[in-house]
């Protein structure tokens, strides 16, 4: 947070425009709900560490009202998130969503991961041992971000203007928790879901149609039109 100031080097024929600036606003919180059979366990701890989030957590049967900016779950029965912005789902998919996932692969091998996305900042997941996971029948837009030999295992996509991450493993059926990339994993999800803050009401230096001046071309003559 702070304030950003641009200003000409050099003083030209009208000084109101000389400097601008633009404030900063704090970086805002992310309401987060976990959901998972699993109190006091991996992504608790590591969702409590982060600085910007809020977090309630609750049972796979207890009933969501209120919207959430993020809703991380790690359950292995059927539950509904009836309301959300983005979705980070870890080894079974809330039965509210149409997207459909494959046999469950056993030991699958990692052979790739989309580097690009914001995602998988940081994250490194050369040989990472993996118990068992499902496929994921991913949309054809959706961005693959970690491929095993039989499909993918990790994918994002949005689905009804809502943002969806799906793992086709749970945690504790791999060892990520215990490296450091599950950390990254966890920050880069709460930065995909952070809410955006507008500061155009903070900006000043910048001209109102008041303010502007427009100066009208000359018109051409006969004599001055170009040859």
């Amino acid at each position: 947070c702070g304030v950003i100031t641009a200003a000409l080097s050099q003083p030209d024929s009208w000084d109101g425009d000389n400097t601008a600036q633009v404030e900063i606003p704090p970086p805002s919180p992310v309401k987060t709900l976990l959901i998972t059979e699993a109190r006091q366990g991996y992504f608790e701890t590591a969702l409590r560490a982060h600085p910007l989030v809020v977090l309630d957590v609750a049972e796979p049967s207890a009933e969501v009202s209120q919207a959430y900016d993020l809703v991380i779950s790690d359950v292995t029965s059927d539950y509904i998130v009836p309301n959300f912005s983005n979705l980070a789902a870890f080894g079974r998919l809330p039965s509210n969503t149409t997207q459909r996932v494959g046999p469950t692969n056993s030991s699958p091998s990692v052979v790739g991961w989309n580097e690009a996305s914001p995602l998988m900042r940081y994250v490194v997941p050369t040989g990472i041992q993996i118990h068992q996971a499902k496929t994921l029948y991913a949309p054809e837009d959706a961005s693959i971000l970690l491929s095993g030999e039989r499909g993918p295992l990790m994918a994002q996509w949005t689905e009804s203007d809502q943002n969806i991450l799906f793992s086709g493993f749970h945690i504790k059926d791999s060892d990520i928790a215990l490296r450091v990339d599950f950390i990254h994993l966890i920050a880069n999800i709460v930065e995909w879901s952070r809410p955006v803050v507008s500061t155009i009401n903070s900006q000043q230096g910048v001209l109102s149609k008041e303010q502007t001046l427009a100066i009208p071309l000359p018109e051409l003559t006969s004599d001055s039109a170009p040859k």
